[in-house]
């Protein structure tokens, strides 16, 4: 994750983004980074609750992407999945734009990044997925004894 978290920040930039308030969480609403949003403030726990219950009103097990758009024409929140099966958001909450469709689109584009990001990161990961080798049970005995 340390790899993701490298590379959040010069994304963030790449895609004209440096204004705006980022989240990535996991489905349970814990944020895994952030850009200019307070972790403490709960908004990841928020966001999650809105998803789920947009999912739960639209009973969607689909095989299509689904977002959530909640704006004005000139602020807004917009969530997009970041990954499906680690369940993971990416949030972008902006305020007084100009052109939201295309603060949309660059939000877009930075997901998909970001999401190739993760991609290599999962894969590094499953190359080196073996804990432990040759373990006894002994040896998980001796290890959570108190």
């Amino acid at each position: 994750m340390d790899s993701l978290k490298d590379n959040f920040k010069p994304l963030i930039d790449q895609f004209k983004l440096s204004t705006q308030h980022i989240l990535v969480c996991r489905k349970d609403g814990i944020p895994l980074m952030t850009h200019n949003i307070d972790n403490s403030d709960g908004r990841g726990a928020l966001v999650a609750g809105a998803w789920q219950a947009i999912e739960a009103v639209l009973e969607s097990n689909q095989n299509r992407e689904m977002r959530l758009s909640f704006d004005s024409t000139e602020s807004g929140v917009y969530i997009l999945p970041l990954d499906e099966e680690l369940n993971f958001y990416s949030v972008m909450i902006f305020e007084n734009i100009m052109n939201p469709g295309q603060l949309k689109n660059q939000f877009r584009l930075f997901r998909d990044e970001l999401r190739t990001h993760l991609t290599v990161l999962a894969e590094d990961i499953n190359d080196n997925k073996v804990l432990f080798e040759n373990i006894t049970d002994e040896e998980i005995d001796t290890l959570f004894s108190f």
